[in-house]
């Protein structure tokens, strides 16, 4: 039962949601100024790395934008011309490391358009500053294991740090699952089960490697993490574990990646999360039929632990979910807003109880 109630939760939250898809993220916390270029300047500047493939195709990943003055917008695909001739309006996005020199010290973002409706038929500088609430909430997918240890990434642009901290977890999921399956097998689960969680070990190796494209496609070099492996535990600490990693945050992980599949701008996003998706909500169920076959393992005050802490993970959650996002994050990475992210860890709240 839990598992057709949680599948037409996602769905009709997809649904109902949709128009808060259209809202802003965060009201303040970027502040994006135009400024026309004078008719005297002469920049040649590093295009983002996404941005190249539309002008120059998928295989050059260096590219500039050539501006003199009020004249035209060019394009210079690593030493050769673009693949077909620049449309008269152009929006390019930049290495984060140009918009120092063109908007200064505080910018965490910049573009080079002549498409701004402020200053129609102009070239102007978007100058992105003023970051005032917290960046990036952390990426939930996956489950993370006990004794994870994180490394460094290295990215330039949020979007891509963002994709390879989900790649951190993703992996760190393999080696989770791979634990689940033993500990499964160790208690005498029914073989269903622990067919479920090796497969769904598999399904993360493929997840850790189409995030990690996702990465590499937003500028950012993801690092795997470091996961400790024991023996098999107790069943409560299976449960208390599979309560929160599976039943309330990898449930939650399977809602954003279906609305990261409905909602992202980018194509590739929009595609390879719709497909991790699938898998990610089959987890979700898994994490149900295992909470349930442990339940009837466990005493009453045993159970009344798993109860507190599914409590427990459902507030800290909802506090993570309250910190706001940035456009590129909303729209690139097509995270869900605020709002529709709270409305569904509500209503999952509500039904895992009793569906």
């Amino acid at each position: 039962m839990k598992s057709r109630v949680f599948r037409a939760l996602i769905q009709s939250m997809l649904v109902a949601a949709a128009p808060l898809s259209l809202q802003a993220g965060c009201g303040t916390c970027v502040k994006t100024e135009p400024t026309p270029l004078s008719a005297e300047a002469s920049l040649r500047l590093r295009m983002a790395t996404w941005a190249c493939e539309p002008f120059c195709g998928p295989d050059v990943t260096v590219c500039s934008v050539i501006v003199a003055g009020q004249s035209p917008l060019s394009i210079d695909c690593n030493g050769k011309p673009p693949m077909m001739p620049v449309p008269s309006r152009v929006s390019a996005e930049l290495m984060l490391d140009e918009c120092a020199p063109l908007c200064g010290a505080q910018a965490v973002a910049c573009t080079i358009s002549n498409q701004d409706t402020r200053y129609p038929g102009e070239v102007v500088r978007l100058c992105s500053t003023n970051y005032s609430c917290p960046q990036t909430p952390g990426a939930i997918a996956g489950r993370r294991p006990a004794d994870m240890q994180r490394a460094d990434c290295i990215a330039d642009h949020e979007v891509g740090a963002f994709f390879a901290e989900t790649c951190q977890l993703e992996a760190a999921a393999v080696t989770a699952f791979a634990i689940l399956a033993d500990e499964l097998r160790a208690h005498g689960a029914p073989a269903e089960l622990i067919a479920a969680a090796e497969q769904a070990e598999r399904d993360e190796v493929r997840h850790t490697q189409m995030t990690a494209a996702l990465a590499q496609r937003f500028a950012a070099v993801p690092s795997l993490p470091t996961v400790q492996r024991h023996a098999p535990r107790p069943l409560l600490a299976m449960a208390l574990e599979n309560v929160v990693e599976g039943c309330v945050r990898e449930a939650y992980g399977a809602f954003v990646a279906s609305w990261q599949g409905e909602y992202a701008d980018d194509a590739k996003v929009r595609a390879i999360m719709a497909r991790i998706a699938r898998d990610e909500i089959q987890h979700a169920e898994l994490s149900f039929a295992i909470d349930a076959w442990l339940a009837s393992k466990l005493n009453k005050d045993e159970r009344a632990r798993v109860e507190q802490a599914r409590e427990a993970a459902f507030r800290e959650l909802s506090s993570e979910l309250d910190r706001p996002l940035s456009p590129s994050l909303r729209s690139t990475a097509g995270l869900p807003p605020s709002t529709a992210a709270q409305a569904f860890l509500h209503a999952h709240a509500q039904q895992i109880c009793c569906a």
